[in-house]
């Protein structure tokens, strides 16, 4: 399943609201499925803020893909690259007051849904893979 938005925060609730269908769909328990759909929806709100720096009128792309064995989460966008070197300074650990910081919780939740995360750069565009395995 192929969805697009633009670059604004109100959108991604129509992105959400597709994750939650394609997981219930394909399987997913329904708790593991509001998790991997929290995790989704923090990574698109990352692109929003980050990479298109809240500016509206940026397009943001979203595949959904079933595998026998996994769900995919390809998120494309076209804005600020995301830089794997200062991942470490925005990511939080609720778990040690000394990293928390006001935002950052996101990185923390996708890595600790997610059983796979990817990001590259092809061809111009940011690329973020978000897997969930099926148990």
């Amino acid at each position: 399943m192929h969805l697009a938005i633009d670059s604004r925060l109100i959108e991604v609730r129509v992105i959400a609201e597709q994750i939650k269908k394609f997981c219930l769909k394909h399987d997913l328990d329904p708790e593991d499925g509001a998790m991997v759909e929290l995790a989704v929806v923090e990574a698109l709100n990352n692109v929003i803020k980050h990479s298109y720096g809240n500016q509206p009128g940026h397009r943001v792309e979203v595949d959904l893909e079933a595998l026998s064995d996994r769900l995919v989460f390809t998120i494309l966008n076209w804005g600020i690259p995301f830089s794997q070197k200062n991942r470490a300074e925005l990511k939080s650990d609720p778990t040690e007051s000394a990293t928390l910081s006001e935002g950052g919780m996101g990185l923390f939740i996708i890595d600790q849904v997610m059983d796979k995360v990817e990001y590259l750069v092809m061809e111009g565009a940011n690329v973020h893979i978000l897997t969930k395995f099926r148990v």
